[in-house]
């Protein structure tokens, strides 16, 4: 259940992130289509839009957008600010340079930087949602990965050298532990596995079974002792 939890975790974070970047993708493309072909123009501010929002908490804030208005070709056409700021970003009577499409002259933005700042903020979120799903696939994955080795790899018998701490880090009272075996594979010779566990299972001597990959003997787990099995790390399956 647990497993099953992780993976609809995983798949939830990089659909989200998919659809974030998605759109990021859309607004950052229609952007850099605009900005291929755009002209500019002189404009003057000659107002401001304050705009009001309140939040479910009762309280309430506004913002002030730029009212701009251009000339294009004798022709003058307005614009509103996308971007609201508290207090105003301009005062009226100020000079400001549009950008605008010589298609379409009533489709234009300010030339400013913060302009940009949606494009920005969607791609963000979709890096930040991957970079939290991605970790917890893998971790899902090689889950997986661990318990079909225990069920179908090929049984082998090793031999604990070293069993050492693997960081200050301790948990429910049980430290980091690192523990290596070495084991011989009838074919491809002496191999050495390196698990990660909290506490300490084995001892240095302690002959331990092994399960392994016929095709990648490097892929190799101990098998745990009799009774539950220890809390693991994330680096006890090779890959």
């Amino acid at each position: 259940m647990r497993s099953r939890a992780l993976l609809l975790v995983a798949v939830g974070l990089l659909v989200m992130a998919a659809v974030f970047g998605t759109v990021a993708a859309f607004l950052a493309v229609r952007t850099a289509s605009f900005l291929a072909d755009a002209r500019p123009a002189d404009g003057v501010v000659v107002g401001l839009d304050e705009q009001y929002s309140s939040s479910d908490n009762g309280s309430s804030s506004h913002t002030y957008h730029a009212v701009v208005a251009y000339d294009v070709g004798g022709r003058e056409y307005e614009l509103t600010d996308r971007t609201g700021t508290n207090p105003p970003r301009y005062d009226v009577g100020e000079g400001v340079t549009v950008l605008y499409d010589p298609a379409d002259p009533g489709e234009a933005r300010l030339d400013a930087s913060y302009g940009y700042w949606l494009e920005t903020i969607f791609g963000l979120v979709a890096l930040a949602l991957a970079g939290a799903g991605i970790p917890v696939l893998r971790v899902r994955v090689r889950r997986a990965a661990r318990a079909r080795l225990a069920r179908t790899g090929e049984r082998a018998t090793g031999t604990v050298t070293e069993v050492r701490p693997a960081g200050k880090v301790v948990y429910n009272g049980r430290p980091r532990t690192a523990t290596t075996v070495r084991w011989r594979h009838p074919f491809a010779g002496e191999q050495t596995l390196t698990e990660i566990t909290w506490g300490a299972v084995h001892a240095v001597g302690d002959q331990v079974g092994l399960r392994y990959d016929a095709d990648r003997p490097a892929r190799a787990l101990v098998e745990p002792p009799a009774g539950p099995e220890p809390a693991r790390g994330r680096d006890e399956l090779p890959v």
